[in-house]
C-alpha cells in the first residue's frame, strides 16, 4: 500500500465520509447533529503547513508564527552578516522550522530563544543553508539546530610572538589539545597574554589551568642522553586557558621553553 501525504489522506477521509468513489458502498450511516464544519480534518496530523518568508532580513527582525508553520528566511543579499532574531506568536506544543539561505559568514542568534544544547551559534559560519526547529515551552523559545554543528575543521593554527608551531587538533567529540612550544621571553610580567585562539570552536568550555613542563635542549633524540652543552629544565609553569580564546602564561621561569601538548580540554559545541 503507497503512503499518502497529509493533502492526499484527507481528501480520502473526506471521500469516504461523502461516499464519493471508491467508497460509494453502504458501509456507515452518516450522522447529521445540526453543525456546520468549515475546517473537516484541520488538525497537526491532516494540516499542510503554511509557509511563509522573509528575504533580505536586517540585522534584527521578527520571525512571526502568527500564520506561518514555517518561514523561509534568506539573508543572502542583506549587508548585515550578524542577525538577532525575535521569535513571536509560536502556540505551545507546536513545532514550528526556520528554513535559512545565506551568506558563508552570516550567524544566526536569538534575542528571546536558547539554542539547543549549548546556546551557542557554533558550527553556522561556513554553511550556507540552516535548518531551525522552534518550540515553545512554559519557560520559553527554544531552537534545535537541525544540522550537524560541529566543525569540519579538524585542527587550527595558533600564533604569538612567544609561541613556537603552535596548533589545536580537535576531535569529534570536541576534545582540543594544544601542541608546540612556547617560550615566555624575558621582559614580560606574568599573567600575561601569548595568544588568543581565533575560532570559538577550538576553545574550552570554561576557565581551565594546566601545568606544563620544559623542554630538554641539545639532547639525542634517540636516546634522551644530554649532548654536549645541552640542559634538562626542572620545574613547571602554569597556562591558563580563557573561555575568550585567550592563552595566558600564568606562572614559571621565563627562560625556559615548555611543551604545550598536555594542554587538552573541551569544546561542548
Amino acid at each position: 500500500m503507497a503512503i499518502f501525504n497529509r493533502s492526499t489522506l484527507l481528501q480520502k477521509v473526506q471521500d469516504f465520509i461523502n461516499r464519493v468513489a471508491p467508497f460509494t458502498d453502504a458501509l456507515i450511516q452518516k450522522s447529521e447533529d445540526l453543525e456546520v464544519r468549515s475546517d473537516v480534518l484541520d488538525s497537526v496530523i491532516f494540516k499542510t503547513p503554511t509557509v511563509g518568508s522573509i528575504s533580505s532580513p536586517a540585522a534584527t527582525f521578527t520571525a512571526d508564527f502568527a500564520t506561518n508553520d514555517e518561514i523561509n528566511i534568506n539573508s543572502a543579499a542583506s549587508i548585515s552578516a550578524s542577525f538577532n532574531v525575535t521569535l513571536a506568536n509560536l502556540q505551545g506544543n507546536s513545532i514550528g522550522k526556520l528554513n535559512i539561505t545565506k551568506k558563508t559568514n552570516d550567524v544566526f542568534d536569538f534575542a528571546n530563544s536558547q539554542i539547543i544544547p549549548y546556546d551557542t551559534v557554533g558550527g553556522q559560519a561556513g554553511k550556507t543553508v540552516l535548518n531551525l526547529l522552534v518550540i515553545n515551552t512554559d519557560t520559553g523559545y527554544f531552537v534545535i539546530p537541525a544540522y550537524n554543528v560541529r566543525i569540519a575543521t579538524e585542527s587550527l593554527s595558533v600564533t604569538g610572538a612567544s609561541i613556537i608551531s603552535g596548533s589545536i587538533t580537535r576531535t569529534a567529540s570536541g576534545a582540543c589539545q594544544l601542541s608546540g612550544t612556547v617560550n615566555p621571553g624575558v621582559g614580560e610580567t606574568p599573567p600575561y597574554t601569548i595568544a588568543t585562539i581565533s575560532n570559538v570552536l577550538f576553545r574550552p568550555l570554561v576557565n581551565s589551568s594546566f601545568s606544563v613542563t620544559p623542554v630538554a635542549t641539545g639532547t639525542d633524540p634517540n636516546s634522551g642522553e644530554i649532548l654536549p652543552g645541552g640542559t634538562i629544565e626542572t620545574g613547571t609553569a602554569q597556562i591558563r586557558v580563557l573561555t575568550t580564546g585567550v592563552i595566558e602564561f600564568v606562572t614559571g621561569n621565563l627562560l625556559s621553553t615548555y611543551d604545550l601538548s598536555s594542554i587538552v580540554f573541551i569544546n561542548g559545541n
